[in-house]
């Protein structure tokens, strides 16, 4: 905190990320809050959160920017009433709210089964144009192309990401529909839907 907490750089500073509903978690991020509290700058403090339901409580601790992730759906049409809600109580709360992890449409088998062959890479154009259309602001996962974080994702081949480290991207279509939040869609880049090297093994 004594570094960053007035880096005009920051959004936020996230004090943890999903502790979810575990009370052990919780407590602990509690108390996080609490001593950053009592060091905080300018810069404002923030829960990564894997319920929008969960910004109740962390509000009660200082919480200054709502976040939610909601990484696989499965289908457009959930994703978009889930969005509409979302936006219900972001005008109801006197702070931002950021959807801080996104991914894809998937087949609804649960967030750690083995996806289908063809739902195991990036699809970001499956998602881009439902998120800007809400106007909810949002950071997707990742920009690097690499396995996923989670284990169990990881260990059934399931790959995230944008941008391979020469500048290829795995998809333009998902280039040009991340770019185009931003009101340009235009994208020229070569297309290399492939694992990186380094990650191959």
């Amino acid at each position: 905190m004594q570094r960053y907490r007035d880096d005009d750089r920051l959004l936020g500073i996230e004090v943890m990320n999903e502790p979810g509903w575990k009370v052990s978690k919780k407590v602990f991020a509690r108390e996080m809050f609490r001593t950053l509290r009592e060091r905080r700058g300018r810069v404002p403090l923030t829960v990564g959160s894997t319920s929008i339901a969960n910004n109740a409580e962390y509000g009660r601790w200082g919480n200054e920017i709502a976040q939610f992730h909601y990484n696989f759906v499965k289908d457009r049409p959930t994703y978009r009433t889930m969005l509409s809600r979302v936006c219900l109580c972001r005008d109801a709360l006197d702070m931002p709210v950021w959807l801080t992890e996104w991914q894809r449409t998937r087949d609804g088998r649960g967030f750690t089964a083995e996806p289908k062959p063809g739902e195991k890479t990036p699809d970001y154009a499956s998602l881009a144009p439902t998120i800007h259309e809400a106007g909810v602001g949002n950071f997707f996962w990742s920009l690097m192309v690499k396995p996923a974080w989670v284990q169990p994702q990881r260990k059934n081949g399931v790959i995230s990401g944008v941008f391979h480290e020469d500048g290829s991207v795995w998809s333009v279509e998902d280039a040009r529909a991340i770019k185009a939040m931003s009101g340009d869609a235009t994208f020229d880049g070569e297309e290399r839907p492939e694992w990186p090297e380094w990650a191959k093994a």
